[in-house]
């Protein structure tokens, strides 16, 4: 079996292009090889996980109380509802930061972390990913 192992976005393309298969297809065959799981292991984890991302934005999106550091809570809603009058930031912008907010106050009142890809990022590649997603009208196999 080919080793499908990157480290780094311009390798997975690279593997991508010699392959002629996309990146996700990439993806997919570096779990299969790297965890020993069948295809559709792997893609039952990858949906299962998006359905955990979706479900902290939802919960995010219904904390109105702080946190109890006092640093987070209702910050999401009210993102979701701005209005750029300066025309600075785009629908689709608004809405990956309102999704981001969401994930990072569900994961400060000690809901799921969404660690995509560490927890250091709080929810923004995965609040990024939907926001586009949902832009696009990209099922879930798309994602």
């Amino acid at each position: 079996m080919y080793n499908y192992s990157f480290t780094k976005a311009s390798q997975l393309a690279v593997l991508a292009n010699k392959h002629q298969v996309s990146m996700g297809e990439i993806t997919i065959r570096q779990a299969m090889g790297e965890q020993n799981l069948s295809r559709d292991k792997v893609i039952y984890g990858m949906n299962k996980r998006l359905g955990i991302i979706r479900e902290s934005i939802q919960k995010g999106f219904k904390i109105s109380s702080r946190s109890k550091s006092g640093l987070s809570g209702g910050d999401a809603q009210k993102m979701a509802v701005y209005q750029d009058e300066q025309g600075l930031l785009s629908p689709v912008q608004i809405k990956a930061a309102s999704y981001a907010l969401s994930i990072m106050e569900t994961n400060a009142l000690f809901g799921r972390i969404v660690a995509l890809p560490t927890a250091g990022s709080a929810g923004v590649v995965p609040a990024v990913l939907l926001a586009v997603a949902e832009q696009l009208k990209s099922t879930d196999e798309q994602i």
